[in-house]
């Protein structure tokens, strides 16, 4: 099952996926992207990113390698998941997480040899997620945008299969891992 998690930037999804790794330890993997940004000090290949030129990216999307990317444009970079990638991993792992945005769930569900699982995690009102990100320490410019962009991201939420609501980071964590081992259960029955 490849369990796709999606929200605004400050929704709580890294902390919920990190927690739900540690809860279904070696059963579970984070699935890392491909992206033709440059590393930056500090992270590692492999963990959360496969380094890409954007010209090898560029071939990539050519060669049709990935099951879904995006190109941001608000840096020029491309961001997408691997196909080889992706077998790679669920031959070794029964559950794959991912931080997917929107537009790359609703590419990723069109793959009918793909079982996933989309969880949508709501921060709630504007205010709310604002007062997150100043406590947070970004930047006003960049709350803007991210509240912008929540308002996007908002309008394709009841096309997951669930949605949490983070008004409690304990109580929506806890309810991502009862979503995810009621939807293992019901496929075991398959």
């Amino acid at each position: 099952m490849f369990i796709l998690v999606s929200g605004a930037s400050g929704s709580g999804k890294s902390t919920i996926i990190k927690e739900i790794l540690k809860h279904f330890d070696k059963n579970i993997a984070l699935l890392p992207s491909s992206t033709s940004r440059k590393i930056r000090p500090g992270e590692i290949e492999g963990e959360n990113y496969y380094y890409l030129t954007k010209e090898e990216f560029e071939d990539a999307i050519k060669n049709g390698e990935f099951i879904e990317y995006q190109k941001v444009f608000e840096n020029g970079n491309y961001y997408g998941v691997s196909r080889n990638r992706y077998n790679d991993y669920s031959k070794k792992y029964p559950l794959l997480i991912k931080d997917v945005d929107v537009l790359g769930v609703e590419n990723i569900k069109k793959e009918d040899d793909i079982d996933t699982l989309s969880i949508y995690i709501d921060v709630g009102d504007d205010e709310e997620l604002r007062k997150r990100l100043i406590n947070r320490g970004d930047d006003l410019k960049d709350i803007e945008l991210r509240i912008k962009r929540k308002r996007f991201e908002d309008g394709y939420k009841n096309k997951y299969d669930y949605i949490v609501l983070n008004d409690d980071i304990e109580k929506a964590i806890l309810k991502t891992k009862k979503i995810i081992e009621k939807e293992i259960e019901k496929r075991s029955k398959k």
